[in-house]
């Protein structure tokens, strides 16, 4: 179980993918707020304590690319650092490249392999415990 006590945000169109990984998450002791709008999500930062979020790359007017972006400003804005998990169905070297441009934490293809997608959370919980 985690000792992590801030929500992980998880953004996601898919709503099926948004409900499973969510429940993934629940059951590894974290604490999540899903959305299947990414603008919605983007609105919910601000007034949360949201540091680290797992989003869909691929998703209908805002890509993850977008919310990556967004929440790269919202950083100095907020006061606080947050970590971003970009994920997707396709192999594109092209994004993975654009996504480490604009900071994300990681990039992982679909189908997901849980364990390390745990894996990518903890790494990524311990590195925002940095001073």
């Amino acid at each position: 179980m985690s000792t992590y006590e801030k929500p992980i945000l998880v953004v996601d169109d898919d709503h099926m993918v948004c409900a499973m990984l969510q429940d993934t998450l629940e059951e590894s002791g974290y604490t999540v707020v899903a959305f299947t709008d990414p603008r919605k999500a983007l609105e919910y930062i601000p007034s949360s304590e949201v540091e680290l979020i797992v989003s869909d790359y691929h998703m209908p007017d805002v890509s993850g690319l977008d919310l990556l972006k967004a929440v790269n400003r919202m950083q100095d804005e907020l006061g606080r650092r947050m970590s971003v998990i970009i994920l997707s169905a396709q192999k594109e070297p092209k994004v993975a490249l654009e996504l480490v441009k604009h900071q994300a934490f990681t990039y992982q293809s679909k189908p997901l392999d849980i364990q390390k997608l745990l894996m990518d959370i903890s790494r990524a919980i311990t590195k925002l415990a940095l001073p």
